[in-house]
């Protein structure tokens, strides 16, 4: 039961042969078309009072080279944008690109109006709210001027040893071992409409420190236990935006216009987080395949019994769930295995899991609209599920 094309079955679970090169084709010719498309849709709005903005990212297109400088939020915001449609989302996106381009290290001078004022990023720092922006970059050093409510803040960017160093700007939280650079995404962070799901599940007074050492903790075990699921999520994922509970069951999210950015609910014990950042690359390595093209083909409109969700669901969400649940399935075997500390909780949560991708599993060779990218996410897993130790229940 091997999918016909091997290249892309790295995206099932990192037990496989991974290639870098073609995800680093993948994402920056998507990421380069997406692009175009969103200036050819855009060019005439945007070229009455941002022309020089656009001239910038026009002239930036051959410094797209690499999978780090396209898996982030900027590119995420050209397709929401192209989504929506509207004016605010628009003008927010060419400008988070243009920002983000100059990080990258593209020279240049633009500037631009924000309605409504909004706070802007700059790699992990914070800017300060602005409805209007000057932005100038040499070579090493970029100063950027904001204004809001005819107050304006002159803010220098250095660059020293290949990474930036800048004064009197708020910086995010991140960790500083394990998953390094990890991110937290605060509320006050997310003032633009591509979190407005979100925002009815931030979490209540989220203590940064203690979140970010459990972060820590998590990265530590993942290395600890399973180098493979370790370099699996910190290949794509970069900030966490920390959730609330709700009613005891813990939220996650993952969507394709948030690239590297996941909702989890914290704070959690260090295994369920590892589990939830486990399920969450697996999303993010989905929605990276899926910029190939179609996992499945449309034409099952059959409805198939999710035990995860509880009810009738599509074959996509079906194979996104079996992708997910099975990768957290390995991880815990690969724990029980090494004799975690924690082994009977392993054993249990897999206990729990197995038959339940069993139930998934069916839908899935029953189906016959999967396409041999949509085969290639579950059938590898398929295989190793059903090897090795399995939990018998």
């Amino acid at each position: 039961m091997k999918s016909e094309n091997c290249i892309y079955r790295g995206f099932a679970c990192p037990q496989e042969p991974f290639s870098e090169e073609f995800l680093e084709i993948l994402a920056t010719e998507y990421s380069l078309a997406l692009c175009h498309v969103f200036i050819e849709r855009f060019r005439n709005k945007l070229s009455h009072s941002h022309s020089e903005l656009i001239a910038f990212i026009e002239d930036s297109f051959e410094s797209i080279t690499t999978f780090d400088s396209v898996w982030n939020l900027a590119f995420g915001k050209l397709k929401h944008a192209l989504l929506t449609g509207n004016n605010s989302d628009y003008i927010h996106a060419a400008v988070t690109l243009g920002l983000h381009l100059q990080y990258c290290g593209r020279l240049g001078a633009w500037k631009a109006e924000l309605q409504p004022s909004t706070r802007l990023r700059w790699g992990h720092w914070l800017l300060p709210m602005a409805d209007r922006l000057v932005v100038e970059g040499q070579k090493q050093k970029v100063m950027i001027q904001l204004t809001h409510a005819d107050r304006t803040n002159q803010i220098t960017f250095v660059q020293c040893d290949g990474k930036w160093e800048g004064e009197g700007v708020e910086v995010l939280p991140q960790t500083c071992k394990g998953l390094k650079h990890l991110t937290l995404l605060l509320p006050n962070t997310l003032t633009d409409t591509i979190f407005d799901d979100l925002r009815p599940d931030f979490g209540d007074n989220v203590s940064v420190k203690e979140s970010l050492i459990l972060c820590e903790s998590a990265g530590e075990l993942l290395r600890s236990h399973s180098e493979a699921y370790f370099l699996w999520v910190e290949r794509v994922i970069h900030s966490i935006v920390p959730l609330k509970m709700e009613n005891g069951i813990i939220l996650n999210s993952s969507i394709e216009t948030r690239p590297g950015i996941v909702g989890i609910s914290l704070p959690l014990t260090v295994l369920a987080l590892v589990e939830t950042l486990i399920h969450e690359a697996a999303h993010q390595h989905f929605y990276l395949l899926s910029r190939l093209g179609a996992v499945e083909d449309g034409t099952d409109t059959t409805l198939y019994y999710s035990p995860i969700k509880r009810q009738e669901r599509p074959i996509r969400y079906i194979l996104i769930a079996y992708h997910a649940f099975a990768n957290v399935v390995l991880f815990y075997r690969i724990c029980r295995e090494n004799n975690f500390s924690e082994s009977e909780a392993c054993y249990q949560r897999e206990a729990t899991l197995f038959p339940q991708l069993i139930q998934l599993e069916t839908a899935l060779q029953t189906s016959r609209s999967l396409t041999p990218l949509g085969n290639s996410l579950w059938e590898p897993l398929a295989e190793r599920i059903h090897c090795g130790d399995v939990v018998t229940v």
